[in-house]
């Protein structure tokens, strides 16, 4: 009788009486499991395709392959490891669902990437993150705007993120996330102008004023430490995961 397959192709596993795992309509038992460092490499391979897809502008797939290296990462035993990538992997994949036009969904894996980079100590990259989420922010009252819908209270979201990312800049010394934190502000400021308003020229929430900042290279610039993924780079090094994408 033919082996039974999954959607796949894959042959369909089952388990026999004596526990193990064997092909179903076959014979062997199933291959042993990988270690955590296989494991890891898997990710790191995920990842770095995931880069070279949102490189080209492919913010679909990229998200997707994201998604993917994250349930690889909960097969990881050890949970410093996933602690490590964990937020990484996360940051990463806001950036994509914003740059694909879902920056709601953007917004909730910016603030899991800042939750999970607060519980391993790294300040720096949460600041990134709150720069991130308020660019979504930003991102999202631009598409209720274009919808004639009020975008106040997004704007305002975005500034809070902004906000705080401007704290983390200034009381941990990081000028990179400062400076994120400030063009982030500015965009805020401008989405609450009238269209044509000059600087200081008043802040009523306007339509036009939300346009003009989406505008201002928050599509270009996602707003984070090192805004969108750079050319590939390892978010292992040394056993240690690397913040910067």
């Amino acid at each position: 009788m033919a082996a039974l397959q999954d959607r796949d192709g894959l042959p369909v596993r089952t388990r026999a009486k004596n526990g193990a795992y064997v092909a179903a309509g076959g014979g062997g038992a199933a291959p042993p499991a990988k270690d955590d460092g296989a494991l890891v490499a898997d990710v790191e391979r995920a990842h770095v395709a995931a880069q070279q897809l949102f490189g080209a502008a492919r913010y679909d797939e990229a998200a997707e392959a994201w998604l993917g290296a994250l349930r690889l990462v909960r097969t990881i035993g050890d949970p410093a490891i996933r602690k490590g990538v964990q937020p990484v992997l996360a940051g990463a994949l806001g950036c994509a669902l914003d740059c694909r036009g879902d920056p709601r969904a953007a917004v909730t894996w910016h603030a899991r990437a800042f939750e999970a980079n607060g519980k391993i100590g790294d300040t720096r990259a949460q600041g990134g993150d709150m720069a991130n989420a308020g660019t979504a922010y930003l991102n999202a009252a631009a598409a209720d705007a274009a919808a004639g819908d009020d975008a106040a209270a997004l704007v305002a979201s975005a500034r809070e993120c902004f906000e705080l990312a401007a704290r983390i800049g200034a009381d941990c010394a990081f000028p990179d996330v400062g400076a994120k934190a400030a063009a982030g502000l500015e965009r805020c400021a401008a989405a609450g102008r009238p269209a044509g308003a000059a600087a200081g020229d008043g802040a009523a929430t306007g339509i036009a004023g939300v346009r003009a900042a989406a505008r201002s290279e928050v599509r270009r610039d996602r707003g984070g430490v090192a805004g969108p993924p750079s050319p590939p780079t390892g978010i292992m090094r040394r056993g240690r995961p690397s913040k910067r994408l």
